[in-house]
């Protein structure tokens, strides 16, 4: 959004630090100031960053895949008949 567009809708009063554009995803979350955008950048890629591990924490749990891939290529590199030390990894 616009400096003017932010101020407009009464978000915040506007833009710091001169900036065109304001990162405002909610209204209740608006970035004004280029601090804040890299906050809000770090927070938005580190929780899609957690995605993936906690996939990979249940997978590694889930005894009826762990049986599935004993029978796999990935057996040569990563030793399913060890539940704990696959959890571990993960």
């Amino acid at each position: 959004m616009t400096s003017t567009e932010v101020a407009k809708v009464g978000i915040a009063p506007g833009c710091d630090d001169d900036l065109e554009h304001c990162i405002c995803p909610r209204e209740t979350i608006c970035a004004t100031d280029k601090l804040s955008i890299i906050l809000l950048a770090l927070a938005r890629c580190s929780a899609f960053f957690d995605y993936p591990l906690y996939m990979m924490l249940f997978l590694s749990k889930a005894h009826n895949l762990n049986n599935h891939l004993r029978r796999t290529l990935f057996r040569e590199w990563i030793d399913f008949g060890d539940m704990h030390t696959v959890h571990k990894i993960f």
